[in-house]
């Protein structure tokens, strides 16, 4: 358990201490999720963003008064 010499445990990320690789293949498994989920989470904002964008350029082009205070967003 936690078998290596002090140089190589200093110079590592990470120390496996019951000598079980599961425990890295299952962290690397949540870390893809989680990685996953944030880009859907900006995918999202951005998608909402851009309506709001386009609404509002597209106001102030034709030149009519902007549709959208910047309270109601």
């Amino acid at each position: 358990m936690g078998a290596g010499t002090d140089v190589a445990k200093e110079a590592s990320d990470m120390i496996i201490l019951d000598n079980n690789f599961k425990i890295i293949v299952r962290a690397v498994e949540q870390g893809r999720v989680i990685f996953d989920n944030l880009r859907k989470v900006v995918t999202y904002l951005l998608a909402d963003s851009f309506t709001e964008i386009i609404l509002i350029g597209g106001a102030i082009i034709v030149g009519l008064p902007l549709p959208v205070l910047a309270g109601q967003i």
